[in-house]
């Protein structure tokens, strides 16, 4: 085979079902119609990506490219198995933004100015980290019409460091495996390990959500939002664990749905609902949940907050099954302005040394769980049931 010699060198090898010669080894499950190798060149790749068709696949060259990429649609970019990739910014554009069926797999993304991964309509990334984005490590968006869009995939991916690791914004995301963690940020809407929001349908299995500045999971029920989880952790966050907000669901047809999932080590509340509908958690743990300085509905007044789940501002059609609940700061089961439909079954709810049980507080309406607490008037539990802020911007 030779090289297609022009003023920007770049090898194209033309296949038949297959991913490239021997000396091109790319990842599992990559077949390929084309596949470009451009050299090391921040502007032969994009050149080489500018001329890909649907099908084709790029391949990344080994070391550092510091240059703003689109990929087409239904284009791979990916890199040689086992080849050191690192992508960085050049500017405030998304250092890769991924158009409709485009993938992404074995590559590395550093200190992007801005967002690191845009996916317009849908996308797949495999096997990608990404650290210290300023924005968004990943954006999924759509603006209208979403719920018919296919969906995104995300396997094996790593977001580090940044303003908020991936925010699914009116698309449909299904996340397998991988870490969002360490985000932080001072501005409003930062801090975030994950955001699901504008009418998203977010799936996620097995993965970790650790060690994040503000929340690890906002769920904001704007446009019908939803989120289900299986398997996944969320721990040792400095802020709340999951957050949920405005859901309008059903307990036939929940919003937020946990399965299997364990929420440690986070602070103010591991699982905190606030005017939402249509909560189910299955099964998991729920515990050691630390106290911290919370916000409350008192302009510059704040609480030692620290409860493994609150239930705020009409929240309701919650149910709790087969969950452990156990060693929470303050509160096991908080429920604050409840309204109809919380229960708690066949779980078990132990508290540690001068923590309390089940509190229910300020609520009309009957919560089916065991040993409840009622503070009478004027004692109850001080609370923080803010609305939390959305990431602006893309």
């Amino acid at each position: 085979m030779r090289p297609n010699r022009q003023a920007i060198a770049f090898v194209v090898f033309l296949l038949a079902g297959a991913c490239g010669p021997a000396q091109l080894q790319l990842p599992n499950g990559v077949t390929c119609s084309k596949t470009y190798a451009p050299g090391s060149g921040a502007t032969e790749l994009s050149d080489a990506l500018s001329r890909a068709a649907s099908g084709d696949c790029v391949v990344a060259p080994t070391g550092s490219t510091r240059q703003a990429l689109t990929v087409p649609a239904g284009v791979h970019l990916t890199s040689q198995m086992g080849a050191a990739v690192e992508l960085q910014s050049s500017g405030t554009d998304p250092v890769v933004r991924l158009s409709g069926g485009a993938s992404l797999s074995g590559v590395t993304i550093s200190s992007a100015a801005g967002v690191a991964v845009r996916i317009d309509g849908h996308a797949t990334l495999a096997n990608v980290k990404i650290d210290r984005a300023a924005g968004v490590g990943i954006v999924a968006w759509c603006e209208e019409d979403c719920h018919t869009d296919p969906t995104s995939t995300l396997t094996d991916v790593e977001v580090t460091g940044s303003k908020v690791g991936l925010w699914a914004r009116g698309t449909n995301v299904t996340v397998k495996q991988g870490r969002f963690a360490e985000s932080d940020s001072q501005s409003l809407g930062g801090g975030y390990g994950v955001v699901a929001s504008h009418g998203a349908a977010l799936s996620m299995e097995g993965t970790l959500i650790d060690s994040n500045h503000e929340l690890g999971l906002l769920v904001d029920g704007a446009s019908g939002t939803s989120t289900a989880l299986t398997q996944v952790t969320v721990k040792d966050n400095l802020g709340r664990g999951i957050w949920a907000q405005g859901l309008v669901g059903t307990a036939a047809t929940p919003k937020l749905t946990l399965d299997g999932c364990t929420l440690q080590h986070n602070a103010i509340a591991a699982l905190g609902a606030r005017a939402s509908t249509g909560i189910r958690v299955q099964g998991g743990r729920i515990a050691d949940t630390q106290l911290a300085p919370a916000l409350t509905a008192t302009p510059g007044v704040t609480a030692m907050v620290g409860d493994g789940v609150g239930v705020f501002e009409g929240t309701g059609e919650l149910s709790m099954r087969s969950v452990t609940v156990e060693s929470n700061a303050r509160a096991q089961l908080l429920v604050d302005t409840g309204a109809a439909g919380v229960s708690f079954q066949l779980g078990t709810i132990t508290q540690g040394s001068g923590a309390a049980g089940v509190v229910v507080q300020r609520t009309t309406a009957t919560v089916d769980a065991p040993n409840i607490t009622t503070p009478a008037a004027g004692n109850e539990l001080p609370v923080s049931s803010l609305n939390i802020a959305v990431p602006t911007g893309p």
